[in-house]
């Protein structure tokens, strides 16, 4: 049960990206909702919100690393 809610969510979450990334938003990537409401496509590039981005920007394998330094250190730590 567990694997399977996984692999539907999963499936659910790729769709919906290929969806907005390739069907509903094409270029120019804006649509009108309402008069007063549009979206606009946008891609994070940095770690939450968008926050360093300027650090990491053409450095995936920096963030990367850190953030398996960090998780290994918690594991590390909720072992003992």
């Amino acid at each position: 049960l567990t694997f399977a809610s996984f692999a539907i969510a999963l499936l659910a979450d790729i769709l919906t990206k290929w969806l907005i990334t390739d069907v509903v938003m094409r270029p120019p990537r804006d649509m009108e909702v309402t008069p007063f409401f549009n979206l606009t496509l946008g891609f994070n590039t940095g770690v939450s919100f968008g926050m360093f981005s300027d650090v990491f920007a053409g450095r995936p394998l920096l963030l990367a690393g850190l953030m398996m330094a960090i998780a290994a250190a918690l594991l590390v730590w909720a072992l003992r």
